[in-house]
């Protein structure tokens, strides 16, 4: 390695004066590395939900029950933000969802919105969606964290947005799984 920095340094065609500071590497500049290694991870997170997608597929849960909670950290909080809702799916299809809790805009017993546009990813099968979405937006491990259950492969935890974007955090969790026959 010394010889290659040495033959660099005395060629005719690499000029260099003490006045101007010249950086050599011999390796990959940490900033190539880091975002060679970004990259690294968010092809792995791909892998990895796919793989629990497919382990989650496999089990052919049709009938489950679990607690969703949804939070939006963004200017402005989705409706009854952070408030624990019941799901229960039937044959694949969410039967029914209903709050927890009381909180702005919901009461606790009541049914959550059936409009897509108004309401989390409710079933497993949105939840993997909204997954695949959100890598396609944004492909990096830094703005997408994810836990998938080791033995389902559903994801228990979903929490988006870029440390350097203040108003873009979300999360869902996943709590209270029982598969039923």
């Amino acid at each position: 390695m010394r010889q290659i920095l040495a033959t660099l340094l005395s060629t005719s065609w690499l000029a260099v004066s003490a006045a101007e500071p010249v950086e050599v590497w011999l390796m990959p500049p940490p900033w190539a590395q880091e975002r060679h290694r970004a990259e690294t991870d968010a092809q792995a997170l791909v892998k990895e939900a796919a793989r629990s997608k497919s382990l989650w597929r496999s089990l052919a849960a049709r009938n489950l029950a679990y607690t969703l909670t949804a939070t939006d950290g963004g200017l402005i909080p989705q409706r009854c933000n952070g408030v624990p809702i019941r799901i229960r799916i039937r044959k694949g299809h969410a039967l029914s969802a209903t709050y927890q809790a009381n909180g702005e805009n919901c009461t606790r017993g009541r049914s959550a919105p059936r409009n897509r546009n108004q309401r989390p990813a409710l079933t497993p099968d949105e939840l993997f969606q909204l997954i695949e979405d959100s890598l396609k937006v944004q492909p990096d491990r830094e703005c997408l964290k994810v836990q998938f259950d080791a033995k389902t492969g559903l994801p228990l935890t979903v929490k988006g947005g870029c440390p350097w974007l203040s108003d873009s955090s979300w999360s869902i969790e996943v709590s209270d799984l029982s598969i039923e026959s």
